[in-house]
């Protein structure tokens, strides 16, 4: 609060809550002089970086009821609570940013996770791909040197096994049919010593 007068239309101070000289010489003064216009002024107020001045006319006479507070003591409640919204604004986005960091950490942790059980799923498909492979190979070297005794171990029911067990089948034909032209050329050379002599 700074100070409280009336004034007449004409702009003559009445009464106030200070010495009506001092009030005449203050810049709020001048200014309600300045920017209003007194004789058809209506109930308003208006502001500058000081004041905040505010007036209204007296019913059933010519007078004008101004009262001038201070701005910065009025507005303090308004920066106040501007500054509490603020302030909250900053730590909501802090709260927000940490939130980010910890859903960002988290989704890092699931990717990497992921990443080592595709690793892990990778390597375990791969060697059970590539062991019976490797031992189909290896046994179709040993079948291939001449070892027709060799026999596959039971390599599972997929291609491989069943590949497997064609190879077993397979070389016991072999053997069988290896072991019959054995006999049947033992058969024919007994045949020829008989008849040699």
């Amino acid at each position: 609060y700074i100070a409280s007068f009336i004034m007449n239309r004409d702009g003559h101070l009445l009464l106030g809550s200070k010495g009506l000289e001092e009030i005449e010489k203050a810049p709020y003064y001048q200014k309600l002089i300045e920017s209003i216009d007194l004789k058809a002024a209506q109930s308003d107020y208006y502001a500058d970086e000081s004041s905040i001045i505010g007036y209204a006319p007296i019913q059933s006479t010519d007078w004008i009821l101004v009262t001038v507070l201070d701005y910065d003591l009025m507005m303090a409640p308004v920066h106040s609570v501007a500054q509490s919204v603020s302030d909250t604004g900053t730590k909501m986005e802090q709260v927000i940013t940490n939130e980010t960091q910890k859903v960002f950490l988290i989704f890092l942790l699931i990717l990497l996770i992921l990443l080592l059980f595709v690793w892990w799923s990778s390597t375990r498909l791969s060697k059970s791909i590539t062991k019976p492979v490797e031992a189909l190979a290896d046994g179709a070297k040993v079948i291939g040197g001449g070892n027709l005794d060799y026999e596959f171990a039971n390599l599972g029911p997929d291609e491989i096994g069943m590949l497997a067990s064609t190879f077993n089948s397979m070389t016991i034909r072999l053997k069988e049919y290896t072991d019959q032209v054995a006999r049947d050329a033992a058969e024919k050379q007994r045949l020829e010593s008989e008849l040699d002599v």
